[in-house]
């Protein structure tokens, strides 16, 4: 059995990675699956804003809390252009408003 062709090529930019370094090891494993789950839904998540002309576009999703880990927000940008797609995981935070409630 094969793996499928990815829809998009998707990677989590140096400035993320260092924010995860910061953070219990489980978000890099959270973080990584939702990588891995952008290469075939690269526009998973709540669209801020409009694409711009040339279809970049960012988006925000969410990571529940688990054990070791607290609720993250993930922003990614999608590109669309040039072929293939791709996806960059830009900012990784803890979810602050989980801790207020």
């Amino acid at each position: 059995m094969s793996t499928p062709e990815p829809a998009a090529y998707a990677v989590i930019s140096t400035r993320a990675q260092w924010r995860l370094a910061t953070l219990p090891p489980e978000a890099y494993k959270a973080v990584e699956g939702l990588r891995q789950e952008l290469e075939h839904t690269p526009r998973l998540g709540l669209p801020l804003g409009e694409p711009s002309a040339d279809g970049r576009q960012v988006f925000k999703t969410r990571l529940e809390a688990r054990a070791g880990m607290p609720g993250l927000v993930v922003l990614y940008l999608y590109l669309p252009q040039p072929p293939p797609p791709g996806v960059t995981i830009t900012t990784v935070l803890p979810d602050e408003s989980q801790e207020q409630a």
